[in-house]
């Protein structure tokens, strides 16, 4: 089963194991941070990551297919979308996170 065959199925088997990684650690993430356990904010970090390592996989196989130049960089444009909105998410809600504790922290001290 070595060949050609071979790497193709390696590959899209990498592809499919980095996004349901990046799922799975994207929700009980968020499952933690809503429950306040510990370890939520580094799951979220591990998907977020693994999005990113799905993200690049994912263009490299589009580029090496033989999609129309257009369709190549419509992808390209919604893969850094979704990754740049998803990040944005992440920033965001550190900020209010952070910006909720220190004001609780202030308000202990007075």
């Amino acid at each position: 089963m070595r060949g050609k065959y071979y790497i193709s199925y390696m590959k899209d088997w990498l592809i499919r194991l980095t996004y349901i990684i990046s799922i799975v650690c994207y929700f009980v993430g968020a499952l933690f941070k809503i429950q306040h356990w510990v370890g939520g904010h580094d799951l979220l970090l591990i998907g977020y990551i693994s999005y990113v390592i799905f993200t690049i996989f994912a263009l490299i196989e589009i580029y090496q297919s033989t999609k129309p130049t257009w369709e190549k960089i419509l992808w390209t444009l919604t893969f850094i979308l979704l990754l740049a909105t998803g990040i944005l998410i992440l920033l965001i809600a550190n900020a209010v996170f952070y910006i909720q504790y220190r004001r609780k922290r202030l308000l202990e001290r007075k």
